[in-house]
């Protein structure tokens, strides 16, 4: 697949899955028992993994193919596009604390952990939706 649109397909993953991140963000886990409560924070872990997974990836496929930036972490892919974007200082940081407690939840399970990022994930959503914004001005030709 041509370079451009294997991108374009990428970030329109990545698209839906920020949409899908948000919907589940958005029920109202009062309403819901033990149970159910357990198995929607367990699946907004999951998609917020899965978001900032898909993030940094996207962003290391626009920094080869269109700046020949070749990073391999996501925290250095992060702050090469960074540098290359327009995208405000907040968002960045909180892309590198979203990174972080992927990391966290990762390598280390901990149910205090895991409550203390899934009272995150309100304002990871948001950022998230923010940080789309940078991709905005990626080319969409080549």
């Amino acid at each position: 697949m041509e370079p451009t649109l294997y991108y374009q397909n990428k970030l329109k993953n990545l698209r839906q899955a920020i949409a899908s991140f948000t919907q589940v963000m958005g029920v109202d886990l009062a309403k819901k028992d033990a149970f159910e409560r357990d198995i929607y924070k367990n699946a907004a872990i999951q998609k917020f993994e899965y978001c900032i997974e898909l993030y940094w990836k996207v962003a290391k496929l626009y920094l080869f193919h269109f700046k020949g930036i070749d990073e391999s972490s996501p925290k250095g892919v992060l702050k090469a596009f960074y540098k290359e974007s327009t995208m405000p200082d907040d968002v960045y940081e909180s892309l590198l604390q979203m990174i972080l407690h992927r990391n966290l939840l990762s390598h280390l399970y901990d149910p205090v952990q895991f409550e203390t990022i899934f009272s995150c994930l309100k304002s990871h959503s948001s950022a998230l939706l923010r940080a789309l914004e940078a991709f905005s001005e990626s080319p969409t030709k080549s």
